[in-house]
């Protein structure tokens, strides 16, 4: 099974996607999610509705072979306002659709003025190492009660193991860390995008599958995809 989540009012999906639900650390505005249309451009892809932009929803779908891609709003001042983020591209015959629909279900722009829609280019050593400190130095979530990582007593040992669970679930290697990505795989992309989803999950206490509290709350991204920390 692999993941996708989104945190715009329309937004395009894979075309098997199921199991929606709210992820993430915006649990407020929980409201209602369904089916809008049919992209008209592609076949392959479901486009979805939700009460109000800012939520944050996720699917899953059939595993697949991890490609994935990180398609966000940003406003005059590359602080992201709405993320689309996947474990794979929602059609994989037309990788340049872009499923962060810039309309809301009215038809108005929601790119802020001067401001831009991206696909996030790969993050540099430098800022992920900041925010491999940031996650070490975390409190243990409340989430991991009564789960296999209940007796994990450190930031570290918890973001291993989520890490590690998460490579084998999508068919990686299991790698340990940040610095076995950086010292060299085939698919470093694909490992970064699950660390930055493990890491995630602990920095902003959230179970869901998705990296968007992460993406919100730490980095910024320029009109050419340029990542930088906030």
């Amino acid at each position: 099974m692999m993941y996708g989540s989104c945190n715009s009012q329309i937004f395009g999906v894979h075309e098997q996607a199921s199991g929606f639900g709210v992820v993430g650390d915006t649990l407020t505005y929980y409201g209602g999610i369904d089916e809008w249309a049919k992209a008209a451009d592609s076949t392959n892809v479901r486009i979805m509705r939700t009460r109000q932009g800012g939520e944050q929803w996720g699917w899953n779908y059939p595993d697949g072979v991890i490609d994935p891609t990180i398609r966000l709003i940003c406003d005059s001042v590359n602080v992201p306002q709405f993320v689309w983020e996947g474990e794979s591209y929602p059609d994989k015959d037309r990788r340049a659709y872009a499923p962060l629909i810039t309309t809301d279900d009215r038809g108005a722009s929601i790119i802020p003025a001067g401001g831009h829609a991206v696909t996030m280019t790969p993050i540099g050593k430098t800022i992920l190492e900041s925010l491999e400190t940031d996650t070490i130095a975390a409190s243990i979530p409340s989430w991991t009660a009564d789960t296999v990582w209940t007796n994990v007593t450190d930031t570290s040992g918890l973001l291993k193991f989520i890490f590690m669970q998460e490579c084998s679930r999508v068919g990686l290697k299991p790698i340990p860390n940040l610095a076995a990505i950086m010292a060299g795989v085939k698919t470093p992309n694909a490992y970064i995008h699950i660390w930055l989803k493990s890491a995630s999950r602990i920095l902003y206490a959230h179970y869901g599958q998705t990296s968007i509290p992460l993406i919100l709350g730490k980095l910024e991204i320029d009109s050419d995809g340029i990542v930088s920390l906030a």
